[in-house]
């Protein structure tokens, strides 16, 4: 599970000066997994979450208009590359270490679903974020070219609940990032980006050191 740290004072004791003694930690539950302490310094953290993943040809040309959208806004982030691209559905959890009795339960659940494949359009280009940090650049598209999409977001999170995973995101902007970088490019349109959803996956990122794993890929119905 995940903790914030709080810290509580020592005693005070009447008419004499006594020197506080050390912060006694006190931990409060934030989420299932395991323990990962703010503020605590850590050699790696470990984030798990759903997926989808476009297939070999969209993958190509999501790579092309990249480099063409960073050429255009002089952008000089670095592409997530194609082994790197999806579609976040939901969070399992953010850990120290891949708890593998998580990894399991979400497994288990994501398992119960009977869906079919489904198409996905790609349509615009911008920057998410603030002026303080780096800008994902995504892909996004419009209502009725994801309604499908966003019926299996919810369906998910469904089995996720009944299975008490996550934190279940209600609200959910379908885009995919494909760089970050300090300049914003406002919303523009480009040429459509479609492919059939045959598949999700349950992801093991490795944070800060750019890297995805696969732990498990569920086929949908044709």
């Amino acid at each position: 599970m995940q903790y914030e740290l709080e810290l509580d004072g020592g005693p005070e004791v009447a008419g004499k000066v006594r020197p506080k003694p050390a912060p006694r930690p006190r931990f409060r539950r934030t989420d299932e997994g395991q323990p990962f302490l703010p503020g605590c310094q850590v050699a790696r953290l470990d984030s798990l979450f759903f997926g989808i993943r476009p297939d070999g040809a969209a993958a190509l040309r999501i790579t092309a208009e990249t480099e063409r959208l960073r050429a255009e806004h002089g952008l000089t982030g670095r592409p997530l590359g194609t082994k790197r691209l999806h579609v976040s559905l939901h969070g399992v959890g953010i850990y120290e270490g891949v708890p593998a009795g998580i990894e399991a339960r979400a497994i288990a659940a994501a398992g119960l679903l009977r869906e079919a494949s489904f198409e996905v359009c790609f349509d615009r280009a911008m920057s998410f974020g603030q002026e303080d940090g780096g800008r994902p650049l995504v892909l996004c598209g419009r209502g009725d070219d994801l309604v499908q999409l966003h019926a299996f977001h919810r369906r998910l999170g469904e089995v996720m609940k009944t299975a008490r995973l996550g934190n279940i995101r209600k609200s959910f902007t379908p885009h995919m990032t494909l760089l970050y970088d300090r300049r914003a490019v406002a919303a523009e349109a480009i040429a459509p980006i479609r492919w059939r959803v045959e598949s999700f996956v349950l992801v093991h990122s490795l944070q800060g050191l750019s890297r995805h794993h696969d732990l498990c890929r569920w086929k949908l119905a044709t």
